[in-house]
């Protein structure tokens, strides 16, 4: 295994975790969310799988162009 692939495994192992703390604290009282610096939508698609209204925002031009290839067909979801 490379350098790069242990530091890839690490990063997923460890996101996966962060990620999933996250989630869990995000209060569902309101269910709107606004996420600035949505990247590819990980934790976009993770609101609107919760049933979250999500107005997601990506300034970077390549990774808002991935965004909304993924969350196309979502209607709980406006990038």
């Amino acid at each position: 295994m490379t350098e790069q692939e242990r530091i890839l495994r690490s990063l997923e192992r460890h996101g996966r975790r962060y990620n999933e703390w996250l989630l869990a604290r995000v209060p569902l009282v309101g269910s709107r969310v606004l996420e600035v610096g949505a990247g590819i939508g990980t934790f976009t698609v993770a609101f609107a799988a919760r049933g979250l209204d999500v107005t997601a925002v990506e300034p970077d031009a390549e990774l808002a162009a991935v965004l909304e290839e993924r969350v196309r067909g979502l209607e709980n979801v406006t990038v």
